[in-house]
């Protein structure tokens, strides 16, 4: 358990302290030494303590020291706790001043809780000895918890100050404003400087890569009753589907939030399990509040059967009339190898046909081209003739090549 002391002595960039009960001396210089570090200290402490602080010079000295080196002192008239936040992600409250009874806190949500208690308190607290010409500092940035890639505005306006910087941007002018894509949490710091006095502030954002909404969504075997899970890597993202009937069971855990509503169930909690029997397509949501701002996570529960295909499925004939007898297929075996033979046969004949033919076209054509007067071939005369003769033959019959495409033709539809 970290005590108020180790968190005083740990804290490097800010440290904001509520006290219920009277300011002591060594609180005052464990503060004014965290000033000396560069830690900006804001300490709220009750009003009844402004009475003892003007008796007590010494502590009101302390109290000067702590306010010209950066410090900022207020008084609030009952603040009823005593709370401490160190650099936005460490808080300490307790009920008294003995710490019996100490809550740690270092979860996002919880010192958020805690450091929205500080502002509240804060805005109903006056300042303790300030004076017109002390430094002001007005330092805001438009959002404190922002997704990696965001994009921020840091604004500043500074009164009675000669030197003004801002870590990480150096030295500005005492009126500006910055544009910023924070890559992880970070705590913007500014400082205030004149011959007499400083002044140190903060604001931080909170990054986050991604909002961890974890969750598991399974249903129960009819037969075993033992839950499956339905969420796998490779399935359409928060996309899911049962059978009618089935019990679906859903699972969640949100990490930096308590604030979290599970829909349509009306169930609040970062955690837990419900059990339910969907009785059609629904969507499931899972809204969870980190810090200021609401992430959801919807997911779609589809319930089957749906009647997408049932008009396009094909009618199936009986098995029996499916079934060919033996006795047909041998005949159909012999029909095919009887076509087979008839095409072959087909084709010897039409090819003895067409060299006959060929053989008497020659023999006609020597006896028509002999030269009688010396007994020899004119071959230009021949080659003429065989030409005419052969184009004049063929001109209205079919060739070869046709018949046999015809007889293809034939046996290929029949």
């Amino acid at each position: 358990m970290t005590s108020f002391h180790q968190i005083l002595s740990t804290t490097r960039h800010d440290l904001k302290l509520v006290l219920d009960g009277f300011i002591d001396e060594k609180i005052l210089l464990e503060a004014i030494a965290l000033l000396e570090r560069g830690v900006a200290t804001t300490l709220i402490i009750r009003s009844d303590n402004e009475e003892r602080l003007h008796d007590d010079v010494f502590l009101f000295n302390k109290c000067l020291i702590f306010i010209k080196k950066g410090g900022e002192l207020y008084l609030h008239d009952h603040p009823a706790q005593n709370i401490a936040i160190s650099d936005y992600k460490h808080a300490l409250r307790w009920s008294d001043a003995t710490e019996d009874h100490i809550t740690d806190e270092n979860q996002a949500a919880g010192v958020h809780q805690r450091l929205r208690t500080f502002q509240d308190l804060l805005k109903k607290s006056g300042p303790f000895l300030e004076d017109e010409d002390d430094i002001n500092i007005h330092f805001t940035i438009t959002d404190d918890i922002i997704l990696k890639g965001d994009e921020v505005t840091l604004s500043w306006q500074v009164k009675h100050a000669s030197t003004v910087i801002i870590e990480g941007l150096g030295e500005v002018g005492a009126t500006g404003s910055k544009k910023l894509r924070p890559g992880a949490d970070t705590i913007f710091k500014i400082g205030a400087y004149n011959t007499a006095q400083s002044r140190l502030k903060t604001v931080c954002v909170k990054v986050y890569d991604d909002i961890h909404i974890n969750y598991d969504l399974s249903f129960a075997n009819l037969r075993t009753k033992q839950f499956s899970s339905l969420v796998k890597e490779e399935n359409y993202p928060h996309v899911f589907g049962v059978a009618g009937g089935n019990i679906v069971k859903l699972n969640w855990q949100v990490k930096d939030s308590n604030v979290v509503n599970v829909l349509p169930f009306g169930i609040t909690g970062g955690s837990g399990e419900h059990e339910f029997v969907p009785v059609g397509n629904m969507e499931i949501i899972i809204e969870a509040q980190i810090l200021h701002r609401i992430f959801r996570r919807r997911i779609q529960l589809l319930v089957f059967p749906i009647p997408l295909f049932t008009e396009k499925l094909a009618t199936v004939k009986p098995q029996h009339e499916l079934q060919l007898k033996a006795t047909d297929i041998h005949d159909i075996i012999a029909q095919v190898k009887n076509r087979q033979q008839a095409y072959s046969q087909s084709l010897r004949v039409l090819k003895e046909q067409e060299i006959k033919k060929y053989q008497a076209l020659v023999s006609q054509i020597w006896k028509i081209t002999f030269d009688k007067s010396d007994n020899k071939i004119n071959l230009d005369e021949v080659n003429r003739s065989v030409f005419e003769r052969l184009k004049r033959y063929y001109s209205n019959k079919p060739g070869i090549t046709e018949v046999i495409d015809s007889i293809k033709s034939y046996y290929g539809k029949s």
